[in-house]
């Protein structure tokens, strides 16, 4: 290029500096207790917070849906409802939820990527990222906090069949602190709740199901990860259902199963 180019930078080296500086936590848990390490660890954030905007970065659109659901379906024990942006949702619904973010004093939403790049929420005080990631996405979710100058936190919230590719390969040079899952009564309680609601509530059943076809066709894109063959997947994924409160297993669509390469693998449920 000639000598009297622009360079235009639109990221700033803020949020590509943000995790030089930021405390970041790394918390692991069995893949059934997730929900209840979740509600644990908002619990922790906002008790007596009367300044908190916490993030919570999802897998999936899916996954993001169905867990502001879960979430809001017992918000009268929790004493706060859940903000929710991700790809199923129209922009205007994503512009709304966006603002009303920026508005509160003390506000949670739980996000796919949609938010990881480009958007400038003030004064979040805590990012959760909750799953498989990767270098580049987790520092860009990290920027979210810390911004301007201002304080803010991140944490990580692993099952522990991802934690070795996560912190030996993936984050191995991120300053990640190994802190146990916080404790909470309260939480335990609340999400015990949620998972009851699955059964009882008609809509967070057709989201739960949605959210297992999701998690399933995820974790198959990234069996090398976390060691798996097709028959573990399925086996996980089948455990992760009955583990978010469904009673039975959704099916999936013949085509779909040949699609995602999983044809006369044991443990599915194909629909008529």
């Amino acid at each position: 290029m000639r000598g009297d180019y622009n360079f235009v930078d639109t990221v700033g080296e803020d949020t590509e500096q943000t995790h030089l500086h930021v405390q970041q936590q790394l918390m692991i848990t069995p893949q059934k207790d997730q929900v209840l390490a979740l509600a644990s660890i908002l619990e922790r954030e906002t008790s007596n917070n009367n300044n908190y905007k916490i993030i919570v970065f999802f897998t999936t659109a899916r996954l993001t849906g169905f867990m502001a659901e879960l979430f809001n379906s017992v918000k009268n024990q929790t004493g706060y409802d859940v903000l929710e942006i991700h790809s199923r949702k129209s922009q205007k619904q994503r512009e709304r939820a966006s603002e009303e973010f920026r508005k509160r004093r003390n506000a949670i939403m739980f996000s796919s990527d949609v938010t990881a790049r480009g958007m400038d929420y003030p004064d979040v005080s805590y990012v959760l990222q909750v799953g498989l990631t990767d270098r580049s996405q987790y520092i860009h979710r990290l920027g979210r906090t810390a911004r301007a100058g201002k304080d803010g936190k991140g944490g990580l919230l692993l099952a522990d069949y991802e934690k070795d590719f996560m912190t030996k390969k993936e984050l191995s040079d991120m300053p990640l602190e190994l802190i146990p899952v916080p404790n909470s009564k309260k939480a335990s309680l609340a999400a015990s709740q949620s998972i009851e609601n699955v059964a009882r509530i008609k809509t967070l059943t057709t989201s739960a199901e949605q959210a297992y076809r999701a998690w399933l066709g995820y974790y198959n894109g990234h069996l090398k990860k976390v060691k798996w063959d097709k028959r573990r997947l399925v086996q996980q994924a089948n455990s992760w259902g009955n583990e978010i409160g469904l009673k039975e297993q959704p099916s999936l669509q013949r085509r779909t199963i040949g699609k995602m390469g999983l044809k006369g693998t044991p443990g599915l449920k194909i629909e008529n």
